[in-house]
């Protein structure tokens, strides 16, 4: 899952994976080492493409959040599992389409 972050000597915004949390990383822009932080899944946090808004709710399988996706400034439901599910594209994505209300993606 993608989160984004900033570069502490430039302020430059940096995309990484979930999977780098706790690592050492360049800058795309200035090219110093950085650490990548813990990944934040918590409102006002941008994944994937969606601002988190706020938590709409928890439970087995994940978290669903009321979220901004950032390309069409529109608001949409997305969620986050708990577990991977053992493909790329799903581990955060928009599970309800807002506009028209009939759930299909």
């Amino acid at each position: 899952m993608l989160f984004v972050f900033q570069c502490p000597t430039c302020g430059a915004r940096i995309e990484a994976d979930s999977s780098a949390s706790g690592l050492q990383a360049h800058c795309p822009q200035c090219q110093g080492m950085v650490a990548v932080p813990e990944s934040r899944v918590d409102c006002g946090a941008t994944l994937a493409g969606f601002l988190l808004d706020r938590r709409l709710g928890k439970g087995g399988m994940g978290e669903v959040f009321l979220a901004t996706q950032l390309s069409v400034e529109r608001p949409e439901a997305a969620g986050r599992p708990d577990r991977p599910c053992g493909r790329s594209d799903c581990g955060f994505r928009r599970m309800v389409n807002s506009d028209s209300g009939d759930g299909e993606q």
